[in-house]
């Protein structure tokens, strides 16, 4: 399972740089890129069948969806129904780690303005971006990869694989604490901004070692995600305005 969690990050990271390439190349010729938005979101479909990895090593289908939490628990409706009281029982941390990730970043700005004797340029958040320069279409899919393809497939890599075999050597919260650190640091972010990421991540462990199944941090995952996203569309589609 860590060989597997090794190959999804290589994967993700030759497909980031892929897609970096391909850009430059079509800018470089004049050519427009407006397709490559959409099909590069959709490309990190393939990265769903990362998990089928484990299968070359003796692994039958059965024992991997055992292992991997994919399964319904005590019913579909009560996991789905678990991960939103877990969400919400775990949003004051989530605050706190918002507030405190703001504080530092305001912290960080003054340092860095009085050692340079300039005002400091507010970090840039990659999202923000894509959500001001998308298109329609590239919308749609940007909305649906956040609802869909991130809670199946990070939840599957991070607390699947991930957390399961820190869970076999290190216990429940350094496992927890370990997988939601990388969780956090893979997300193209600002590193202050990686706090709340990772406070989410543990939250999301917890409802996976609390249920088993992954439906509950899935359904958890798919929440924050779809409220954020929801908010941060609103929020911009007013400024454009």
């Amino acid at each position: 399972y860590l060989e597997a969690f090794a190959l999804f990050l290589f994967c993700f990271l030759v497909l980031a740089l892929s897609t970096s390439l391909v850009a430059w190349f079509l800018q470089s010729r004049g050519m427009s890129s407006d397709w490559l938005g959409p099909v590069t979101l959709l490309a990190h479909w393939l990265l769903a069948l990362v998990p089928l990895y484990v299968l070359t090593h003796g692994r039958s289908f059965t024992q991997l969806r055992q292992d991997m939490g994919w399964h319904t628990g005590r019913g579909v409706f009560r996991e789905v129904g678990s991960g939103i009281a877990g969400y919400l029982a775990g949003l004051p941390l989530f605050f706190l780690s918002v507030l405190i990730a703001l504080v530092l970043l305001v912290l960080q700005q003054a340092i860095i303005s009085q050692i340079t004797g300039h005002k400091a340029a507010p970090p840039s958040n990659p999202l923000f971006e894509r959500i001001g320069q998308s298109t329609g279409l590239e919308m749609a899919i940007l909305f649906f990869m956040a609802t869909v393809w991130a809670p199946i497939v990070e939840e599957s890599l991070f607390r699947g694989m991930l957390f399961r075999h820190l869970r076999g050597s290190c216990g429940v919260v350094l496992a927890g604490a370990g997988s939601a650190f990388v969780f956090g640091i893979i997300h193209p972010v600002p590193l202050l901004l990686t706090i709340p990421l990772m406070t989410l991540g543990f939250n999301f462990a917890m409802m996976r070692e609390w249920r088993g199944s992954l439906l509950a941090p899935m359904t958890a995952h798919c929440l924050h995600n779809a409220t954020v996203l929801t908010l941060l569309i609103s929020v911009m589609s007013v400024v454009k305005d």
